[in-house]
This record gives structure tokens, C-alpha cells and sequence, in this order.
């Protein structure tokens, strides 16, 4: 109830803020899988999409979508070709081995890795209105190694990040250090469910929402994300 007064909506297990996808919007769609997400933006609210997934058969597959391209890319901490690790079950495919393989047998394939940064200077991208994160672990090393410059560039980041307790890497306190850095940034952390899969950062120096929607924002902000953080034994 508070997300949606917050002018939230969920598409394909990501919260958004809708207000701000218009046909002048750009949106990033990093681990594009099927597309499916990004077919949604495209059709629902007409904007340009560029999508990057890193396994070369789910690439290979991707429709042809209205104002919409892909890159065979694997976003990381680095410019420089990485092992990509390919499971059984094409979800969890990974450039850790140990994300991959908790889903079955592997295939390793070398795939080019990107930073964030790089990937907009190659682009000529000033403006990201909507950035969707759901690379399966890489998204620790993708914001630890973003430039703030980078950053400030995105006006909504929805993110599902793997916490995991058997991978010691992946963790929720590694979770809030990335949040406590966007929130210096300008961001303001939605957190809608307790497993961190479904993540919202908003650019607040950059939308200027409904009073309603402000409201709405500060009762999530100051009150929702920081029980259910506290009722899970960690500090907001």
C-alpha cells in the first residue's frame, strides 16, 4: 500500500518508479535474460532500451523489439574478457562459479566484461532514466567499481541482489555499504522485500514526486525499510 502511494510499480519482480518513463526515457536493462523486461518498457511505456546479457545462447535468442538493442556484454568490475560460467538453469548463469554452480552443471565461456563507466562513455549515455540490475552477483562489484560521476548519471536504479548465506562475498552487510554510498549520492534506498531481491534506488536530486508520493516515500523510508531491516538483526 505504501509502494503504491509512493507511485511504485513492480514489473517482472522490480519495483519502478513510473512516473519517470516517457518515449524520451533510456532505459539499461543489465542481464536482459529473454528479454522480458525489457519488452514490457518498450511496449508499456514506449522508451529506448539497451539491454546487456552475457550468455551467449540467451543472447543469441533475444527478439528484435521496437527502440530497443543488445550487447553480448558481461557488465563487472572490469574492461577486460571474463570467464562466464553458463548453467543448467539459464537464470543463474554467472561470472562467479559458485553462484552458477549451486544450479547445476556449468559451460565456461569467455564473454567481454565492461565496467559501468565504460559502457556509458562507449554509448554516449548522460542520462540513465532507468538503470534494471539483475546479474546474478556481479552487481557487488559492478557498483563497488562505478564511478560517483557514473552514478549521479542515473535517476532510478532497481536492482535484485543475491545475498547469500553459504557464499561469504555476498552478504547483507556488503548490501548496505553500497546503499550508505548511494544515499551520499543523492538516493534513497526502497528495499520492498526482506531478501534484498527487489531493491529501489531513487535519484532524489533528480525527481520531484507528488506531495502524496513524498509522504508516502518518507513513511517507507523512515519507517517500513528500517523495522523489517532491524527485525532481521541489523542496524539502519
Amino acid at each position: 500500500l505504501v509502494a503504491r502511494n509512493s507511485g511504485l510499480r513492480q514489473e517482472r519482480a522490480h519495483h519502478i518508479y513510473a512516473g519517470l518513463l516517457t518515449p524520451a526515457a533510456l532505459v539499461i536493462d543489465l542481464g536482459a535474460h529473454k528479454g522480458e523486461f525489457s519488452r514490457i518498457i518498450a511496449a508499456e511505456y514506449g522508451c529506448t532500451v539497451l539491454g546487456l546479457e552475457a550468455n551467449p545462447q540467451l543472447f543469441n535468442a533475444l527478439p528484435k523489439l521496437p527502440k530497443t538493442s543488445f550487447l553480448n556484454l558481461a557488465v563487472h568490475n572490469q574492461d577486460a574478457p571474463v570467464t562466464f560460467h553458463v548453467s543448467e538453469n539459464p537464470e543463474a548463469s554467472s561470472v562467479f562459479e559458485a553462484v552458477a554452480q549451486a544450479t547445476g552443471d556449468l559451460e565456461k565461456v569467455s564473454v567481454r566484461g565492461i565496467k559501468l563507466d565504460t559502457l556509458f562513455k562507449e554509448n554516449q549515455i548522460e542520462l540513465v532514466d532507468l538503470l534494471k540490475v539483475d546479474i546474478e552477483s556481479a552487481e557487488f562489484p559492478m557498483f563497488e567499481s562505478a564511478s560517483d560521476e557514473c552514478l549521479r548519471k542515473i535517476t532510478q536504479i532497481t536492482v535484485e541482489f543475491h545475498i547469500s548465506k553459504s557464499v561469504s562475498d555476498y552478504t547483507p552487510a556488503r548490501f548496505w555499504t553500497i546503499a550508505r554510498r548511494l544515499k551520499n549520492l543523492g538516493f534513497r534506498a526502497f528495499v520492498m522485500d526482506r531478501d534484498y531481491t527487489d531493491v529501489l534506488f531513487l535519484n532524489m536530486r533528480r525527481i520531484q514526486p507528488r506531495l502524496s508520493e513524498r509522504i508516502a516515500m518518507a513513511m517507507h523510508h523512515w519507517v517500513v525499510a528500517p523495522v523489517r531491516h532491524l527485525l532481521h538483526g541489523g542496524k539502519y
